[in-house]
């Protein structure tokens, strides 16, 4: 789990989820561009879509940039400390990749 500063953008997208980070955060801790992200703030978690810039007008390393969405999920402010951990593909991710490789899918 990794600690970051918030900043809040400006920007709602009505359904994704995403937050951005700065590259020298992200190659530092390992984090690739839209990896899953899970948000703890208060005891309340969100999985958010990574967005990596090496924009500093955008984000600054050691700050997660948050979409007005996920600031309103999380209730959270700017400047707030929020924690960040890698949240894993999603499973179907793993079942496209098996199709594509020729593999019959199971049902259960």
């Amino acid at each position: 789990m990794v600690l970051f500063h918030v900043e809040r953008l400006d920007i709602t997208t009505g359904q994704t989820l995403v937050a951005v980070m700065h590259k020298k955060d992200a190659v530092a801790h390992d984090f690739k561009q839209a990896d899953r992200v899970k948000l703890t703030y208060n005891k309340t978690d969100v999985t958010v879509v990574l967005d990596i810039t090496n924009d500093v007008k955008i984000v600054k390393p050691g700050t997660l940039a948050l979409f007005k969405d996920v600031c309103k999920i999380l209730n959270v402010r700017k400047g707030s400390k929020i924690n960040a951990d890698f949240s894993g593909k999603p499973e179907s991710v793993q079942y496209i990749h098996d199709k594509l490789n020729g593999n019959s899918l199971q049902y259960k």
